[in-house]
């Protein structure tokens, strides 16, 4: 996460046309209560072909029906009734793992520190580049891709352990626990055999060829 101060103004074109390789479209949401702000960074956003919608307020952004994990938030701190802060806390709450940009002209160190500790992706001070717009962005959205793969990954992942049978899951947890087939069999009272009878048929339903796969099905339940 990255934390920068006040960029001067810049007028040059990003001529980078973005591409969306997922099927789907990636949409960037800008909330603040200024509609000159809305306007600029909508039409830039729009001119380089990336979807983008506006909000006057957080209330406003929030009573969405959908909300679209694919994409970035740009978000003004300082406004009207809920805060930036308050809407980055509503999201969270909400478990909805948009990346959040903040913008701001006006955001006191302390304020800065609360959002990247809640996971802010990044933090723009008004006055900022178009090119720093476009930039950031682009990287929230390709973070956003990749926050989502890794969450229908894990979700994938706890549905096949959930196919394992009761003897299958303790021969799963000892084994990604580090212990051998022997340890296992002394753990569970029963032959070196009927674990490794087990252990196959686990592998089978996990698709996983190695300990090494079995391990990576293990990290991926801790994404949430």
């Amino acid at each position: 996460m990255i934390i920068r101060n006040n960029v001067s103004e810049d007028t040059s074109q990003n001529n980078t046309e973005y591409s969306v390789s997922d099927s789907q479209e990636p949409e960037v949401y800008i909330v603040d209560d200024m509609e000159q702000v809305q306007d600029v960074v909508h039409l830039i956003l729009e001119s380089e072909g990336i979807k983008a919608k506006k909000f006057n307020s957080g209330e406003e952004f929030l009573a969405q029906k959908e909300i679209s994990e694919i994409g970035c938030l740009l978000l003004d701190n300082q406004m009207p009734g809920m805060s930036g802060l308050d809407v980055q806390a509503a999201l969270l709450s909400r478990d909805i793992n948009i990346p959040i940009i903040f913008i701001s002209g006006d955001s006191r160190y302390n304020e800065v520190a609360e959002a990247v500790r809640d996971g802010a992706f990044y933090f723009l001070q008004k006055p900022f580049a178009r090119s720093d717009l476009l930039e950031r962005v682009r990287e929230a959205i390709d973070a956003s891709r990749n926050i989502s793969t890794k969450l229908l990954q894990s979700k994938k992942n706890r549905e096949l352990l959930g196919s394992l049978t009761g003897r299958e899951s303790q021969v799963y947890q000892l084994v990604t626990d580090g212990l051998t087939n022997k340890a296992i069999s002394e753990s569970l009272d029963i032959s070196n055999g009927t674990v490794e009878f087990h252990r196959a048929n686990m592998m089978k339903k996990l698709h996983a060829k190695s300990l090494a796969d079995l391990m990576e099905i293990n990290r991926s339940l801790k994404v949430k």
